[in-house]
């Protein structure tokens, strides 16, 4: 169960900010429950459900940046209940563009996303075509949650196979929710922004990975667009590939495996070789 879980970090923000500790507080609860004896890991369920959902708010909070319009009108209709006409008014001054439309997390918060009924956060995901198929197992995996904490009597045994079922959920809405071409139309090419001469790329990740929110995965869709960019001196680049080791291997062995068999630039492509070479990846 353990290993299998911990893969929800791969949809977690890499700099979660003020939500660290809480994200902290769910996991080590997981892991705690999950290592208890008898009937004690089948309870884990739902911390993890938490660490869930709150991967899911971090999706609705970029979309909602994305195409404000689709989340202020799916807020204002009954197709997203809220708990509350005030929660309802929060959630619609929750978008993260300031007043010029640019991307601005200072007057917003993910955690706002929780006044939505669980449920219904999953029609927001209607813009990028979530299929019904996984919007129905997401709210079945609410629904045995809500079940959970009413004093039923209920034990759920099936609680280690269900956290296959969100990561499938987690794997869906990742594919779905473009990171690419979503971060493009609301915070640019990150690229760009790597001035010459920049020795350490490391304050810019953990910036841009604070302020944007970005998860591994969203990482991965990305990096070939930094690494193929020729704002990068060789310096940058590799700096942009370790990182990628560091965050998304697989990801970052594709893009690699393509400068081995595409790049003009010579330097790129034997340090493509021997990195590939030095992780016990075949080159092709």
């Amino acid at each position: 169960m353990y290993e299998d879980a911990q893969e929800i970090f791969d949809y977690l923000p890499v700099e979660a900010g003020s939500e660290s500790r809480y994200i902290k507080q769910l996991w080590d609860t997981f892991i705690l429950l999950s290592e208890g004896k008898d009937d004690v890991p089948f309870f884990s369920i739902v911390p993890f459900h938490l660490l869930f959902m709150l991967a899911m708010q971090y999706k609705v909070y970029r979309l909602s940046a994305w195409d404000s319009q689709f989340f202020l009108s799916q807020i204002k209709s009954n197709q997203c209940k809220t708990y509350g006409s005030k929660n309802k008014q929060q959630l619609l001054k929750n978008i993260p563009l300031n007043k010029n439309l640019v991307w601005d997390t200072t007057q917003s918060s993910v955690k706002t996303l929780s006044l939505i009924n669980e449920k219904d956060l999953f029609n927001l995901f209607d813009i990028v075509g979530i299929d019904k198929d996984t919007k129905d197992s997401a709210c079945a995996l609410v629904d045995s949650r809500n079940d959970r904490l009413h004093a039923s009597g209920e034990i759920d045994e099936e609680a280690e196979n269900k956290i296959s079922e969100y990561l499938k959920v987690l794997r869906h809405l990742q594919e779905k929710c473009n990171a690419k071409a979503i971060n493009i139309a609301i915070q640019g090419n990150w690229a760009e922004e790597i001035e010459e001469g920049m020795l350490s790329l490391d304050e810019l990740f953990q910036e841009k990975f604070l302020y944007s929110q970005f998860s591994k995965m969203d990482f991965g869709e990305i990096i070939e667009e930094m690494l193929v960019s020729d704002n990068l001196d060789f310096e940058q680049w590799k700096s942009v590939v370790e990182k990628g080791f560091d965050l998304v291997y697989d990801q970052t062995i594709s893009v690699l495996r393509k400068f081995v068999k595409n790049e003009i630039d010579n330097s790129k492509r034997l340090y493509a070789i021997r990195a590939l070479n030095d992780n016990g990846e075949i080159v092709p």
